[in-house]
């Protein structure tokens, strides 16, 4: 293709006509693909599922397809410059101007959620997701983005949310209201043992009485936490330390030494885990210190290299007799304890009797939960 360039012109008294041929085939076809490209875009641009902007560098909308208008409920003309600022929230609207001109000066991608308020008063919400353009020289010549409506999946959150709530409600009540039957039962054992004059009978029912107690501890600590499906073992183990050594009754002055990871617990670790604590600490306060004045318990859990828990109840008392096998002891404490350790918590117990006694439980953890309580 040719561009033909004439003039009329007078030389020497002559009149006549001046003119250049250039080939402009180049041109025309890159202002032709130009053309196709930008008829392309604007087609996929109203086509498109989502809603389409494009700003200048100073962030004024110069382009927005009819998607981007009927989810933002404004007109091409109130969305020009920043027009676009009064389909936001009124009281979101100051913050949304900050955020965007925070990306305007440093931003190369911009991913947020806003809030708008339609013209009939609803209220909507859009994903909002753009990127900065930028020229040969790297600076950003304008931006590009796009705008879902997101409405309806936030109000699936909101539901969500509040059935979650009503769930974690549901669930403080019911270790609220287990913990207090727990409790009745415990009153309702102490009131019976006050009849009881058998030595051997009222100790049973004394034991039978913590380990309701230790049991209604779990449930405490879990209405009391904010995460209703795990619980602190170092906060519950102390409490439940402090709890066993205040009900005991004999003139030993016994030390307690905590020295627990703050590590979560589950219900089918906790209550396992705390019942060999009470049969084991109840098994030292009786006979560890026999015939001394004073002595120390040691409760301990940690995680080892493995990933095992390593627990650990301890004294620095009189020892075990040398013959006792605990697989085959006829204590019901420490029976309890083997059946607790190998078959609830899956795991191994171990014992020594050098200077004290020392039951160590080696089990896996269990799988923490995060239900947050509301």
């Amino acid at each position: 293709m040719l561009e033909l360039y004439s003039k009329t012109v007078d030389y020497q008294g002559e009149r006549g006509i001046i003119g250049t041929i250039m080939d402009i085939t180049k041109r025309t076809l890159a202002e032709t693909a130009l053309h196709e490209s930008e008829d392309m875009f604007r087609s996929l641009a109203q086509i498109a599922p989502v809603g389409i902007f494009l700003v200048d560098s100073r962030g004024q909308y110069f382009f927005v397809n009819d998607q981007w208008c009927r989810i933002m409920d404004i007109t091409v003309d109130e969305a020009a410059g920043s027009g676009w600022l009064s389909a936001i929230h009124p009281d979101d609207r100051a913050a949304v101007g900050e955020e965007w001109q925070s990306f305007l000066s440093k931003g190369d991608e911009f991913t947020t959620e806003q809030r708008l308020l339609h013209k009939d008063g609803s209220i909507a919400w859009i994903l909002v997701r753009a990127l900065a353009r930028r020229n040969a020289d790297g600076f950003a010549s304008g931006y590009v983005g796009t705008i879902v409506d997101i409405t309806e999946r936030k109000k699936y959150e909101e539901t969500l949310k509040a059935s979650l709530e009503e769930k974690s409600i549901l669930i403080m009540e019911i270790h609220h209201r287990v913990k207090n039957n727990l409790q009745i039962i415990s009153g309702l054992i102490r009131l019976q043992s006050r009849q009881i004059t058998n030595p051997q009978a009222l100790d049973a029912l004394r034991e039978c009485e913590t380990r309701v107690i230790t049991m209604a501890l779990v449930h405490e600590s879990l209405y009391q936490s904010g995460n209703l499906a795990n619980i602190s073992a170092r906060r519950h183990i102390t409490n439940l330390a402090n709890t066993l050594l205040m009900s005991d009754e004999r003139d030993v002055k016994v030390a307690m030494d905590v020295d627990v990871d703050d590590i979560p617990l589950d219900m089918n670790t906790a209550v396992p885990a705390s019942l060999i604590i009470n049969e084991l600490v109840i098994n030292s306060l009786k006979y560890a210190f026999t015939g001394r004045e004073s002595g120390t318990i040691h409760i301990g859990l940690h995680k080892d290299p493995e990933g095992f828990l390593e627990l650990t109840v301890s004294d620095n008392g009189v020892g075990l007799p040398p013959d006792l096998d605990i697989s085959r002891t006829t204590s019901l404490g420490l029976k309890l304890v083997t059946r607790l350790a190998q078959d609830q918590l899956k795991g191994t117990v171990k014992v020594r009797s050098d200077h004290g006694t020392a039951f160590i439980m080696r089990f896996p953890p269990g799988q923490p939960k995060s239900i947050k309580g509301a």
